[in-house]
């Protein structure tokens, strides 16, 4: 998944360029501005007369035309307030402008999207008007698509596309949140519009996402489509159509129930299967027979592969993990339970683990991943492990997560899993 931050910023670039903002301060004054943010404790309005700064508490309100509450003759309007607590951040990239809570541009850019969920929703209890305008209705949108939570963020977006449907952002985003469940042809068209939409240079890192997605639909669409309770197989041209799917399928299927309720969480909306010619290779540089991308993806060898069923099981946990944490997860965590709850143990790579002692070298992310948390399972409990991911699904940050489930620190932890490893790095032959 790509950088948090950076898909904050692209969501940056949503609104329209022309001055339709009005500035109103305490003393009475008014400014039409093309743009405005904030740099500290000043306000800075870009106007026909060129930049200007005003402190904060001359601030009145600021009316943002194109949001949401619809008045006599068609304008739309929001006023946006400075209140204690809730303070608005305009990120500006080039000459545009999407207005942030700072709080959640906080929490993002340390990549916690929980706690950018939770205090982004937290302006709601606050009765803030923010919380009415389509800028906090996409933004949070694209949290959720972050967090895995694809038919949470449909649902937001939806009315929104509904009430501009030629906005070229909120389109590319209704189109990735039907790409990674599957629905290509609906994708295809929220792509096409969203493309078209798009004219400025400040669109051009969009344009080219989209244009990348356009090409990469209108070569695989053509391709069989079946479907199950909970995925969507996209079956190509090296697929078997007479048996493969309905195997896939199946296997899935018969993996989902004990695994969704292993790490306690149950999906709306369907997981998209796709079968791909190359799969970039896994942390430690080994080849990989499946990835998650925000889809399950398979390497063409593996529908022939005796692991094929350790391999569905090992993306499957990658495509719940992520909503169950709502993208606050840190990779070992990922890593360790998808081999965990596929079927790996440390026993079986422990002739591996003793090769890479005896030599000197230091396991890679997969067995640090895998024995740290065998570990943790068989020293503490499954249920610390599902306390734990319910600690960073409510926005904690990992470490004090690790350390309010074990009481330890996470390098206090790694100390003792090295000392639970040795014997069975001894007996291995």
């Amino acid at each position: 998944m790509r950088n948090l931050l950076a898909a904050l910023m692209i969501a940056a670039s949503i609104c329209a360029t022309a001055p339709a903002d009005e500035v109103h301060l305490v003393d009475g004054r008014s400014f039409q501005v093309s743009r405005w943010w904030v740099d500290g404790e000043y306000l800075v309005m870009t106007t026909e007369e060129g930049e200007v700064r005003v402190l904060r508490q001359q601030v009145e309100r600021i009316d943002v035309e194109g949001l949401v509450d619809e008045e006599p003759g068609g304008r739309s309007i929001t006023p946006f307030r400075f209140r204690e607590g809730t303070d608005l951040l305009a990120v500006v990239p080039e000459e545009r402008r999407f207005a942030v809570p700072a709080s959640v541009l906080s929490c993002a850019s340390k990549g916690n999207i929980a706690a950018a969920l939770a205090e982004l929703d937290s302006l709601v209890t606050l009765g803030n008007e923010y919380t009415r305008s389509a800028d906090f209705a996409i933004l949070k949108a694209a949290l959720l698509l972050r967090a895995g939570l694809f038919k949470k963020a449909q649902d937001l977006i939806a009315p929104v596309v509904h009430a501009s449907p030629r906005e070229g952002f909120s389109r590319f985003l209704a189109g990735q949140v039907a790409y990674f469940q599957g629905r290509w042809q609906e994708a295809l068209e929220h792509y096409r519009i969203s493309l078209l939409s798009m004219t400025g240079s400040a669109d051009r890192e969009l344009r080219n996402r989209t244009t990348a997605r356009l090409v990469e639909l209108e070569g695989e669409y053509r391709s069989a489509i079946f479907e199950s309770e909970h995925f969507v197989f996209h079956a190509t041209a090296t697929v078997d159509e007479r048996h493969t799917p309905r195997l896939v399928l199946q296997t899935l299927e018969d993996l989902y129930g004990p695994l969704s309720s292993a790490l306690a969480v149950s999906l709306s909306g369907k997981i998209a299967v796709v079968v791909a010619d190359d799969i970039p290779s896994a942390p430690d540089g080994t080849r990989r027979e499946g990835a998650y991308d925000g889809r399950i993806v398979l390497a063409a060898g593996a529908l022939e592969s005796e692991r094929l069923e350790r391999t569905l099981a090992h993306e499957l946990v990658h495509a719940l993990l992520l909503p169950r944490t709502k993208g606050n997860c840190p990779v070992w965590v990922h890593e360790g339970l998808a081999q965990f709850l596929s079927g790996v143990s440390t026993e079986d790579i422990a002739p591996e683990l003793k090769a890479l002692a005896q030599s000197g070298q230091t396991p890679g992310l997969l067995p640090d991943s895998l024995t740290l948390l065998e570990y943790l399972v068989r020293s503490y409990s499954p249920a610390h492990i599902g306390n734990m991911l319910t600690l960073l699904a409510e926005g904690s940050e990992p470490e004090q997560a690790i350390h309010r489930t074990f009481g330890r620190r996470l390098d206090e932890l790694r100390l003792a899993r090295d000392n639970w490893l040795a014997p069975i790095i001894a007996r291995a032959r």
